[in-house]
């Protein structure tokens, strides 16, 4: 179900206009660098499996984002549906098969299809609720996206214009998508070792460190 979720974002992307970047299933991952794909390995804790594209340019202010992150969900419902179909016209054991995969099938869409925090990890769900919400989460997530497409093929933060990161002074920065870009534009001081707007960035988190996201309060208590 990780693989079929993936692959829902995988295909759900493409059809909205995203291109690859990498596809990971625990701790491996195969990355697009430089018209070649790659096998690595990579492990984030409180995620099974990631799917990251590269998004379409944004047209005023907009860009397709709902299919690309419910497309897991989708393609989890579809294989459930489907393997619920097939456990009732097979026999003992399949059917016993089938019904297991159904169940974790179910689990899975419910667990990333209602919006939630799981091991302080925001699911799909929790995304798209926040960029409906929020106009500059729905930019930062593009902006996530792309700087890690940059990432992936050998561009260093410090060589991105810090404009690209610097949010707005009234962001909601306990807003995840928001608090990832903090984090960026904080790695964009790191990577030109100027220490002092550095660890002004990361002062500018401590008003919202109570609701910010598990993940990210980790990250930032060590960098500091």
């Amino acid at each position: 179900h990780v693989i079929i979720h993936e692959t829902g974002h995988l295909i759900f992307g493409i059809l909205t206009g995203y291109s690859f970047i990498s596809f990971r299933i625990g701790s491996n991952v195969i990355v697009k660098e430089k018209e070649k794909y790659k096998l690595k390995k990579h492990n984030l804790p409180g995620t099974a499996g990631q799917c990251l594209m590269l998004p379409p340019d944004m047209e005023n202010g907009k860009y397709p984002f709902v299919l690309y992150n419910y497309g897991g969900v989708i393609l989890n419902l579809i294989v459930t549906i489907i393997s619920i179909i097939v456990k009732m016209n097979v026999d003992f054991p399949l059917n016993i098969i089938f019904s297991a995969f159904s169940l974790a099938g179910f689990f899975v869409v419910l667990s990333n299809g209602i919006p939630l925090k799981i091991g302080g990890v925001p699911n799909d769900a929790y995304n798209i609720l926040s960029m409906l919400k929020d106009e500059e989460a729905k930019k930062s997530f593009h902006l996530q996206l792309k700087t890690h497409a940059l990432h992936s093929q050998g561009v260093r933060i410090k060589d991105l214009p810090l404009d690209n990161f610097v949010l707005k002074e009234e962001a909601d920065l306990s807003n995840p998508l928001n608090t990832a870009i903090k984090l960026i534009e904080y790695n964009w001081y790191l990577d030109n070792l100027d220490m002092e707007n550095a660890k002004k960035t990361l002062d500018s988190l401590k008003p919202f460190m109570s609701k910010i996201a598990s993940l990210y309060k980790y990250e930032i208590i060590c960098e500091r």
